[in-house]
């Protein structure tokens, strides 16, 4: 089962996809800082993009007092801000910053590189003296079939003693490590979300995978500016082999790939 398990993760990946099931990525850095974030950065960005900043929305944790934030850590770091810049969505927290894509999914390439300038941004601010966190998580949504034979989609098995087990309410979410990186991957049978652009309703399978980068924790923040570019393709290249490694051959080719 092993090295099954070792050719899956081997197989080649699709460089693009005819039919997209992707419906959010996001690509998150926690840092270290003296001032938080929500206070600075909008200013940062205007300044260094006066062009390219818009949108400066402020979310509804914001609302709350920072002292009342501070009690409980689900709070502290809740999204406080959000802003549009290039044509992604930016979010900001006391310690943390994220990139979000828009539907549809412009490419790695062009994402990776609004990624990189943004958290290079960030990092190079003198009151940010250390990188907690690098992750990133890609959740998609493979529609099509009745909800009891969705899970089929899927290279995956799950039995409980003799228990007769319904395939289309199926929630699974587990960790794995593979390439230096936490992976959680979570599943659902049965989701049915709206989506803003188009506006509809679209009903499937979720399978979703945050890919977190071990050795991000407390790194200093020159050395990580230095080795962003690659950390990234890594990162992304480490959720590509779960994402795909979880699907069957069949589902993949439904999905019209395209290899480089």
């Amino acid at each position: 089962m092993a090295s099954v398990a070792s050719n899956r993760l081997e197989q080649p990946l699709p460089s693009k996809l005819a039919k997209e099931p992707l419906l959010e990525a996001v690509c998150q850095l926690n840092v270290g800082s003296s001032v938080e974030l929500q206070n600075l950065l909008p200013g940062v960005m205007f300044s260094q993009f006066p062009s390219e900043v818009s949108a400066i929305e402020p979310l509804p944790a914001m609302q709350l007092p920072a002292e009342l934030r501070g009690l409980d850590q689900a709070i502290a770091e809740a999204w406080l801000l959000r802003f549009q810049w290039r044509g992604f969505s930016v979010l900001v927290s006391p310690h943390q910053v994220a990139v979000t894509t828009p539907i549809p999914y412009p490419g790695w390439n062009s994402y990776k590189s609004a990624i990189a300038t943004l958290f290079k941004t960030v990092l190079t601010l003198p009151v940010v003296n250390s990188v907690e966190r690098l992750s990133v998580k890609y959740t998609n949504l493979i529609e099509g079939g009745a909800p009891e034979d969705r899970v089929s989609q899927l290279d995956f098995d799950l039995r409980i003693g003799g228990l007769n087990l319904s395939r289309k309410s199926i929630f699974v979410r587990a960790e794995s490590e593979l390439d230096g990186c936490a992976n959680i991957l979570e599943i659902a049978g049965d989701v049915t979300v709206q989506v803003a652009r188009p506006q509809m309703t679209k009903n499937g399978l979720l399978v979703a995978v945050d890919t977190i980068q071990k050795d991000a924790s407390n790194f200093p923040c020159s050395l990580f500016v230095e080795d962003l570019d690659r950390k990234l393709d890594a990162i992304r290249l480490t959720n590509k082999k779960v994402f795909f490694s979880s699907l069957t051959a069949e589902s993949i080719k439904s999905m019209g790939p395209t290899y480089e």
